[in-house]
């Protein structure tokens, strides 16, 4: 029995082309819809964040309002501004004040006594300034300071001019620093593990 055809079989082979063709123009489409659209969410997220944050900021309300805050605070504190005056210009307390730039310090003073430590193997030299070994206290070296002394070594030079109080401070925060090295040397050496 003969092949039954309705079209020729140039066109059969044309239509066979043609369709091939499509489905492959199609697969690029949809290619290039994923990337544009993976494009276009990650900048409405990017726009998303911005508007957030800011709507945060304007209402003085939220995450957002909390962190512009302390920076800023922690900026006029910076330039030398009393604590005094950065509570009337925010309209706070200035207990508050103070915990908004501990907060600051603690941060950038742990990172550079990180740094310190894993530069120096642990090792609590006379270099550290003492503002840095004290991050979790600001103001607590304030008092060592006043008496001009800035680092552990100045601390160790002027022993004899401090109270019992005063040097019983600097050695448990020496102690404490020890801790804290183990623990981040730790960290670091830890295999990185998913539990999911």
């Amino acid at each position: 029995m003969a092949e039954i055809k309705t079209i020729s079989d140039s066109e059969f082979n044309n239509y066979k082309n043609l369709l091939e063709e499509y489905k492959t123009e199609r697969e690029i489409v949809k290619q290039n819809y994923h990337d544009r659209s993976k494009i276009l969410t990650s900048k409405i997220h990017e726009l998303e964040h911005i508007i957030t944050k800011e709507d945060g900021i304007r209402n003085k309300r939220g995450k957002y309002w909390l962190d512009y805050k302390k920076d800023e605070i922690f900026k006029l504190y910076e330039r030398g501004e009393s604590i005094k005056n950065i509570a009337n210009k925010f309209e706070t307390t200035e207990t508050s004040v103070i915990r908004a730039i501990e907060d600051k310090c603690w941060y950038i003073k742990r990172i550079d006594l990180r740094e310190h430590l894993l530069k120096t193997d642990g090792i609590v030299n006379d270099s550290l300034p003492l503002d840095t070994l004290f991050y979790r206290h600001i103001f607590e070296s304030y008092i060592y300071k006043d008496k001009k002394i800035l680092t552990v070594g100045d601390f160790y030079k002027n022993i004899k001019s401090l109270n019992k109080r005063e040097i019983k401070k600097v050695e448990n925060e020496i102690s404490n620093v020890e801790f804290w090295y183990e623990y981040w040397k730790e960290k670091q050496n830890k295999e990185w593990r998913y539990h999911g």
